[in-house]
């Protein structure tokens, strides 16, 4: 067996179950669509007090909320693994053909490219909807960019909580925690110009500073492509680094214990 046909069955059969919870994916769309109609005319006043002109709001609050819910994957995606564990599968799958990287890659891609619908979704309704700045070719290009390093970044931050935890449970505590506390300090639910300076200071440590910061200079700045590429480096950069904890760390006959 090749290697792509072994990725192929494994990436085939997340899809399927990534369709049968497609529920899911409606719940990370509609969710942040209510809570950016609330919000819109808040983080309007928010970027004035900051010293943005020309805004409305949405500039702020589409990125910040499509960050925070996007942040949610991670517990989506861990349980593409401990459920295999819950199923009784993992060992087969593991003494399967398949490689470390087909199995890896398989269960988390799909969850990925829900992301990037997830992302595409609310950018494209908050253009429609809430009058966000419809950029030019290159600030279009400049969102895309942005999205894809994000999505890296949260799988392979995704993966790395499976292989430093054994339970579900902490790795649900980590995605719901970590997309408060990344959000609030990385300048997702207010202007990072409206945080406390010791939450500036840290800031720049957060990886979705550097989202906020590519999304800022495409809707804010009118940068498009050439404002993304500083952030989008450093987001691969904190993205390398989780996925080298969870290449040194994952031990595919480590046991794992799930609710699925």
């Amino acid at each position: 067996m090749s290697r792509s046909s072994a990725f192929l069955p494994i990436f085939r059969n997340e899809a399927k179950l990534v369709w049968d919870t497609k529920e899911l994916v409606v719940v990370l769309i509609l969710m942040p669509l209510g809570i950016i109609s609330m919000l819109k005319t808040t983080m309007e006043a928010s970027l004035l007090a900051s010293g943005v002109t020309d805004v409305n709001g949405a500039e702020q609050v589409v990125p910040g909320q499509a960050l925070l819910f996007g942040f949610f994957l991670v517990s989506f995606i861990g349980l593409t693994f401990f459920r295999e564990h819950g199923w009784g599968t993992w060992d087969r799958l593991r003494t399967s053909r398949a490689t470390r990287s087909d199995i890896l890659i398989g269960k988390t891609l799909p969850w990925s490219i829900v992301g990037l619908v997830q992302l595409v979704a609310l950018f494209a309704l908050g253009m429609i909807v809430f009058d966000l700045q419809v950029p030019d070719a290159s600030g279009l290009l400049g969102v895309m960019l942005v999205a894809v390093t994000w999505m890296i970044f949260v799988s392979a931050f995704s993966v790395a909580m499976v292989a430093l935890f054994n339970s579900i449970q902490m790795v649900s505590a980590i995605s719901n925690l970590g997309a408060m506390v990344f959000s609030a300090l990385g300048g997702a639910i207010v202007p990072a110009a409206q945080l406390p300076a010791w939450a500036r200071a840290i800031g720049p440590a957060i990886p979705t500073h550097w989202a906020m910061e590519g999304f800022n200079a495409v809707f804010i700045d009118d940068k498009g492509v050439s404002g993304v590429l500083v952030p989008c480096a450093i987001l691969l950069v904190f993205a390398a680094a989780f996925a080298a904890i969870a290449h040194n760390r994952f031990k595919f006959d480590a046991a794992k214990t799930s609710w699925a």
